[in-house]
């Protein structure tokens, strides 16, 4: 009975995350959401509807979208082969535009796929900083996430930036 009482308490500490898909949480874990369940399936031709439900997301003037009091985050599926776009506004960060996202996406790049980054840069044009960050993976795949702020570094929007995630399959940015 002590080993019945003992696994009991084991599932009942376990995180949800053990029995299935975790609720999506937080702007990094809602993007990378995004990318793995509802962009590269889609760019492969799944059917984004199922993926993106599954995920809490709900579909909203043509985008899968999916809203906390931090953050949304709106997916335009892409057709077979094509780029999927995200649209993304996040808690602005002061120490580097959307770090927490570009952390999560660099370690899920780089550290788990193999992907080289390939740009990690920022310019000022027509009174708008542009950060952006991309990655190449094998067969000609690609990622990028821009983030847009004023010139003076400040968010475009109070309190909350604006970047968009772009996933290509196998060369559709260039």
């Amino acid at each position: 009975m002590r080993g019945v009482t003992l696994a009991l308490m084991l599932v009942l500490a376990a995180p949800a995350a053990a029995f299935g898909r975790a609720p999506l949480v937080s702007s990094y874990d809602a993007v990378l959401g995004a990318l793995q369940d509802v962009c590269m399936p889609a760019a492969k031709g799944a059917d984004p509807a199922p993926l993106a439900t599954a995920d809490g997301f709900q579909h909203i003037d043509g985008a899968w979208t999916l809203r906390s009091d931090d953050f949304s985050v709106g997916v335009t599926p892409p057709a077979r082969g094509a780029a999927c776009v995200v649209d993304v506004t996040h808690p602005y960060d002061d120490t580097a535009p959307a770090r927490a996202i570009v952390l999560t996406l660099n370690d899920w790049a780089n550290a788990h796929r193999g992907w080289a980054l390939d740009r990690n840069d920022r310019v000022t044009r027509d009174g708008v900083e542009v950060t952006t960050r991309s990655w190449r993976g094998p067969g000609g795949a690609e990622l990028a996430f821009v983030t847009r702020r004023h010139a003076d570094g400040t968010p475009m929007q109070t309190d909350s930036d604006v970047s968009q995630l772009v996933f290509s399959p196998g060369g559709a940015m260039r």
